[in-house]
């Protein structure tokens, strides 16, 4: 019955509202906080080699923690599509000075530890929080159960992928490289946000599924 409904009846816009769900699970994960919330320890002594891991790594947690509770409030005050726009280009901009202060080393140690904090803190208010937002609220009853367990398997897969290449990665291009990398998931993410996520704050499923069914929301961010 629910394969069925994927793909009859509304199909066209529980398609998309999948793809959308997808492509927000996809930003969550490669972003690379979860990434670098795994491996906290050995990122910071790399990146702080002066500063005690296990401090950099407690104050980390405290900082996420804090920063999920301030984006519950702001999601439903500010919305969930200007969150997740600016906050994966905030996202971005935080990744890119935190690379290259690794790389170049242009201003003190410390700064590395702020980037990183900051990079916590948008990430958070962006792709940490709107997804599991989003999700429940796309899709119609007959069809939420089954559309969101294949959305949370693709994050599933993505961390994975995430967790398993990036001691790779570091070792072959360098731990700064990564952060661009995530830089270039934030923009991406941002990018197709900016085309493709309604605004769902306040509307009822079959308002945000006519919201689908437009090639591009007209919601200003």
């Amino acid at each position: 019955m629910h394969m069925w409904v994927l793909k009859k009846g509304k199909s066209h816009t529980t398609q998309r509202g999948l793809l959308v769900c997808i492509a927000l699970y996809t930003a969550s994960i490669f972003q690379g906080l979860i990434v670098v919330q795994v491996y906290a320890g050995p990122l910071f002594q790399k990146a702080l080699p002066s500063m005690s891991s296990t401090v950099a790594t407690v104050v980390l947690a405290l900082v996420s923690i804090s920063a999920g509770l301030v984006a519950a409030y702001l999601i439903d005050i500010i919305g969930r599509r200007p969150l997740m726009i600016y906050g994966s280009i905030a996202t971005g901009l935080f990744c890119i000075m935190s690379g290259s202060q690794m790389q170049l080393n242009w201003g003190p140690n410390w700064l590395t530890a702020i980037f990183i904090y900051l990079y916590c803190i948008t990430y958070t208010f962006g792709a940490g929080t709107v997804p599991f937002v989003i999700v429940p609220e796309v899709f119609m009853p007959e069809i939420k159960s089954l559309a969101s367990m294949i959305a949370m398997e693709w994050a599933f897969v993505c961390m994975f992928v995430a967790l398993f290449i990036f001691n790779p990665l570091i070792n072959s291009i360098g731990l700064a490289a990564v952060f661009y990398i995530f830089a270039i998931s934030c923009f991406l993410s941002a990018t197709f946000c900016f085309y493709y996520l309604p605004e769902t704050k306040g509307l009822a499923v079959d308002e945000i599924q006519k919201q689908l069914k437009r090639p591009r929301p007209i919601n200003k961010v």
